[in-house]
């Protein structure tokens, strides 16, 4: 269990919530990075969804305004985008913009 990339099942036991220790990794480094918004607060750059179809866990980036990122390959591509970086070296977000994509998200 673990290393190997067994799943590991969550605290409530859902079958979504299971994950393989590098998924839990990598989300224990990613999902934690965030930004200053204009309104003095920090917003979290990723979330983290369900998993799709294929089994990959998805991920949004409300920095982009990118839902459904499959699987952390593909969120490592959208970060080292120069979209990405581009927003991200920005000193301030606009905390509006920034929240949209969390608010659309909370409905779904």
């Amino acid at each position: 269990m673990g290393d190997n990339g067994d799943l590991k099942e969550a605290g409530n036991g859902s079958l979504d919530a299971a994950q393989t220790q590098p998924e839990i990794d990598f989300e224990n480094h990613q999902l934690g990075t965030t930004v200053k918004l204009s309104d003095g607060t920090e917003g979290r750059i990723f979330s983290r969804g369900a998993r799709n179809k294929d089994g990959h866990l998805t991920y949004t980036c409300h920095l982009c305004m990118v839902v459904n990122l499959p699987g952390e390959r593909v969120m490592l591509t959208h970060i080292a985008g120069r979209k990405h970086q581009n927003r991200l070296s920005h000193p301030v977000i606009d905390a509006d913009t920034f929240r949209k994509i969390s608010h659309k998200n909370e409905q779904e």
